[in-house]
């Protein structure tokens, strides 16, 4: 009889095994498919012109500006060796969020028992988040891993079911040492890291007679050792990273906005559906703590929950009452909670949970379908092989906000050699604005910037290009301001629209005026912030 049992119970180990692994190369099919089919976008091509820089400039600039992703811009260009196309670049982070998968089955499997596993991996496999952030040459799926990581090891070395005996200190210590590691470089992936720390930290508070404070205490003794450079860097004085972010409000609209023109209607109806059914999930399981009978029932809930709700809560209070720190990108941090969240239903009784999943699953299919379907890149390739290919002698350029230049400056540093007409064309489109150091990532965080000189020397050429990109609402003036200040000498000749909101604007010579000086300046400097 015994015997029977172990050969069902390890079959039906084996059949758990072979489902996880087909989950996951569903999840690795979703993350590899059109993997390079779209052109860097602003952010894609900045990370890509960072890690080419000079050692010397790099180690600057993560030194003094970019210690937020810091850890990953460091494995890209390590990375980057094996090529810096578009696919080669994001295979990095596809790899980063196929690994998510089997990782948040491992937490789901010690917080809520073996069946549990094969619905967080499921949900996190489909999750739209998580396969944006995977097809992002930027450190959001690493830092998803990361988290991950952190909270499987916390959880493995602060679970009150663990062996306490001094046999099992050893493999715990093992735990802990993972916990410090994973943490820091999660950190030093995001900033937006932090507050999951915080929540696996806040989680303990509902039963702290079974917590290992001096293992606890000893490791976030280490962790705060580790993380002594990044809390130099953010107490040496403000940084401009996220000043690009609007008005809390304000901002809001904007990325709805953006949502609607990137996505589409549809996307942005997946977007709606599957904050909704998260909004029930979360509900659900709000619900399900407080009615828990012991504390340590309850602290299993409260890790996914307290791990959604922080790094949300916390950015919105301070964007509400202090400074705009809230993008909803550094939200994609709370994917794997939605899986852990997901699992923790699994073994409730009662047909809502099927229906709960179903909705789940169903809404994030909808979103896989809108990103594949719908999401479009800003098209940086196509801008710069339309500006360069099209160009006759003279012509200048003007990009604005500024540094948009960057992707252009990539591109066009990429045109083959052997391409027809590629060495001179590339000459004929001279730059003007913002200055080239924008993009050299030179040992001076300071760029030169004089957008009323660039427009005197627009004015005088006998063509200009304006690229709009990264224009929102409240930069629609200093937009209007630019094209009144060139209409005086040169008339708009052709508007060309690419992916991802990007303007393109052609001006050619129509007769030589009095230069407006003064006025124009002015004006810009009222309506252009960034000049």
């Amino acid at each position: 009889m015994s015997n029977t049992a172990e050969v069902g119970a390890e079959g039906e180990r084996r059949r758990a095994v072979v489902l996880l692994l087909a989950v996951i190369t569903a999840g690795a099919i979703l993350r590899l498919a059109r993997l390079g089919s779209q052109s860097y976008w602003l952010d894609e091509a900045f990370s890509v012109l960072l890690v080419h820089a000079p050692w010397r400039s790099f180690a600057y600039q993560l030194r003094t500006a970019e210690a937020n992703m810091s850890f990953y811009f460091v494995l890209l260009r390590l990375w980057d060796r094996l090529g810096d196309s578009e696919a080669q670049v994001r295979l990095m982070s596809a790899i980063f969020g196929i690994a998510t998968i089997p990782v948040a089955a491992a937490a789901a499997t010690r917080l809520y028992g073996g069946g549990a596993a094969l619905a967080a991996a499921v949900v996190m496999a489909l999750d739209p988040f998580d396969l944006w952030a995977s097809q992002e040459a930027r450190g959001y799926a690493l830092v998803i891993l990361l988290v991950t990581c952190s909270t499987w090891a916390f959880v493995r070395a602060t679970d009150p079911g663990e062996d306490r005996s001094a046999a099992s200190r050893s493999g715990a210590r093992i735990w802990w040492i993972l916990y410090v590691a994973t943490s820091a470089l999660a950190v030093y992936t995001h900033l937006y890291a932090s507050f999951v720390l915080l929540a696996q930290w806040l989680s303990l508070a509902v039963r702290p007679r079974s917590v290992p404070w001096r293992a606890l205490i000893t490791s976030g003794a280490a962790l705060a050792v580790l993380l002594v450079p990044m809390a130099v860097f953010l107490l040496s004085g403000p940084h401009g990273n996220i000043d690009w972010i609007r008005g809390s409000w304000g901002h809001l609209r904007d990325v709805w906005n953006s949502v609607r023109q990137v996505l589409g209607r549809g996307g942005a109806i997946a977007a709606c559906g599957y904050l909704a059914v998260c909004v029930a999930l979360l509900w659900v399981v709000a619900g399900m703590t407080w009615r828990a009978a012991t504390p340590a029932e309850r602290w299993v809930y409260l890790v996914p929950l307290l791990w959604f709700v922080t790094p949300i809560a916390i950015p919105l209070a301070v964007s509400l009452t202090i400074k705009p720190v809230l993008d909803p990108r550094y939200a994609t941090i709370c994917a794997p909670a939605v899986a852990l969240l997901a699992a923790a239903v699994v073994g409730r009784p009662g047909a809502w949970r099927v229906r709960l999943l179903a909705a789940l699953v169903a809404a994030e299919l909808f979103g896989d379908w809108a990103y594949f379907a719908r999401l479009r890149k800003e098209d940086w390739r196509g801008v710069t092989r339309t500006m360069i290919g099209e160009s006759l002698p003279g012509d200048v350029a003007i990009f604005y906000a500024p540094y948009v230049r960057r992707p252009f400056d990539y591109y066009a540093s990429r045109r083959p050699a052997d391409e027809p007409g590629a060495a001179s064309a590339s000459r004929q489109v001279r730059a003007i604005y913002p200055s080239a150091r924008y993009s050299d990532f030179t040992l001076d965080t300071i760029v030169p910037l004089s957008l009323a000189g660039a427009l005197d020397t627009a004015r005088a050429a006998p063509r200009a290009w304006l690229v709009l990109s990264h224009v929102l609402r409240t930069d629609s003036a200093c937009a209007a301001a630019l094209d009144a200040a060139l209409r005086p000498a040169l008339h708009r000749v052709r508007d060309l629209r690419f992916a991802g909101g990007v303007e393109v604007r052609l001006y050619a010579r129509t007769r030589t005026v009095a230069d407006s000086g003064r006025a124009v300046t002015d004006t810009l400097a009222r309506a252009c912030p960034q000049m």
